[in-house]
């Protein structure tokens, strides 16, 4: 059987196997033949790489940013549930040098640093929050990012009974080593990436995604929810009890009521009463003038006619 066949047979089972392994977890996705699931459980880094452990597979390793993405995805599920969580993945920060080290001792090649320029010894974990890698100190309790390959990125496969010739080199996107050394009949395994298989052409370099500012989505978002929670201040209780009067149904409270009301009729009415002769003495004084002066008017008139009437019979012309 030729090397081909048997990595293609490996590859197979490994899907096959990574396919059962998912299935049963409820926060879980898979990228590039990698499972990734959530411990729903808080918990120091120690801790959750123990309970990585015992569900079968390690502190997550994310090696490109289409399992970023894929990892975003599951985190957003149930309404954002782990999306604003920090998640525990398998990484630290080196000392002397201050960068990014896989757990086993290997340096990663692809992070996703809010702010990489940044980085500080003091605090040796890393988190994943909102999609993004931020340091942690390792002893505070947060959830945990699991995956099925280890931090080394490497898997044993079945053993193989023939001899076999080198006849390409096999790349890692994480390492620049090459698997060429023959395999006997004596050699119980062999160590086979479980990453992507390339050409001799590939080059293992760096890949560094950098992400757009957040800041306006969050804004975005902001604004939606602040919206969403407007209401109209008529319709608010405080706004309606200004305007109406609370409902007392005892006997005594509405006695007092129909008292008070009674108090301003007899309030308002003495007013008018008091006022009303002295307007209809007014209204009988100005009806009087009123009709004195039509008389004198009308009077005026008649005598202008007399008057004008004369002067015509005595000047004729």
């Amino acid at each position: 059987m030729s090397m081909e066949n048997i990595l293609g047979l490996c590859l197979i089972w490994n899907l096959f196997s990574l396919s059962l392994q998912c299935s049963h977890l409820e926060f879980n996705t898979e990228a590039n033949g990698i499972c990734y699931w959530i411990i729903q459980t808080k918990q120091n880094q120690t801790d959750g790489a123990e309970i990585c452990k015992n569900t079968g597979g390690y502190l997550a390793v994310i090696p490109d940013d289409i399992a970023l993405d894929a990892v975003v995805e599951m985190t957003k599920q149930d309404s954002n549930r782990y999306y604003t969580k920090e998640l525990f993945i398998g990484y630290y920060i080196d000392d002397p040098t201050d960068t990014l080290i896989r757990i086993s001792g290997q340096t990663a090649l692809f992070s996703n640093f809010y702010d990489s320029g940044a980085l500080a010894s003091s605090w040796k974990c890393v988190s994943l929050f909102v999609g993004y890698y931020y340091q942690e100190k390792c002893e505070n309790i947060h959830y945990a990012l699991c995956s099925n390959i280890s931090n080394s990125d490497q898997k044993t496969v079945a053993s193989v009974s023939s001899t076999l010739q080198p006849s390409s080199s096999f790349y890692t996107s994480d390492s620049s080593q090459t698997s060429t050394t023959p395999l006997t009949s004596h050699q119980s395994a062999i160590s086979v990436s479980s990453s992507c298989v390339c050409d001799s052409t590939c080059s293992a370099t760096p890949t560094q995604t950098l992400y757009a500012n957040m800041t306006d989505e969050l804004n975005s978002k902001l604004e939606e929810i602040t919206n969403a929670l407007k209401v109209e201040k008529s319709t608010l209780t405080s706004s309606i009890n200004k305007k109406i009067s609370a409902d007392d149904p005892r006997p005594s409270a509405q006695g007092i009521g129909y008292i008070g009301a009674l108090i301003l009729v007899f309030v308002v009415g003495g007013i008018i009463a008091l006022d009303a002769p002295v307007l209809f003495a007014e209204i009988k004084t100005a009806l009087r003038r009123l009709r004195t002066g039509m008389k004198h008017a009308r009077n005026n008139r008649l005598h202008d006619q007399r008057y004008c009437s004369c002067l015509c019979c005595r000047n004729p012309d």
